[in-house]
């Protein structure tokens, strides 16, 4: 089992969704769930473009690009240059965040969505100089947080914030 991040730069916000392997049928079935629960208007709103690596679970980038049932267009996916991680640095800071939670080598078995919804939302709720607050705040007031509910993303308050594995043990 794997974990897909999204990362949305400006807010250096960050989703993490649970698959149960990193392969293609499950990079499409995620984000069409995705454009599911939150709808079509605000999936174009948040992904009007998609950056991602070039590794094989994105070889069918037309799938994530195109909405299955109606042929819509609801993002446009470009690729990073390869071992380029500086084009993502905030990307990989919150990487960083989820390892306190999941230390490396932490099989990932026993984790749910519900979880990965909790550990994000502490993580985005941890304040940051670069967005002079909390990326839930700052994704919150451009969205709403009748989106951030929608995406399964929760304030967290400041003292109540565990980046540890107890958050989800």
């Amino acid at each position: 089992r794997v974990l897909l991040t999204l990362h949305f730069v400006k807010y250096h916000f960050q989703l993490a969704y649970i698959l149960d392997a990193k392969e293609v049928v499950n990079i499409n079935a995620c984000i069409n769930n995705l454009c599911d629960q939150i709808g079509i208007d605000n999936f174009k709103k948040l992904f009007e473009v998609i950056l991602t690596d070039n590794g094989p679970e994105f070889s069918d980038p037309e799938s994530i690009e195109v909405e299955p049932e109606t042929g819509e267009v609801r993002a446009k996916v470009f690729f990073c240059h390869p071992y380029a991680s500086r084009e993502k640095g905030h990307c990989e800071k919150n990487h960083e965040y989820i390892r306190y939670i999941l230390p490396k080598g932490t099989v990932f078995d026993f984790l749910t969505q519900d979880m990965c919804d909790l550990m994000m939302s502490h993580i985005n709720s941890t304040k940051r100089p670069s967005v002079n607050g909390s990326p839930y705040d700052f994704m919150a007031l451009a969205y709403g947080k009748e989106l951030m509910d929608l995406l399964k993303i929760k304030k967290i308050e400041a003292n109540d914030i565990t980046l540890s594995p107890k958050l989800i043990r």
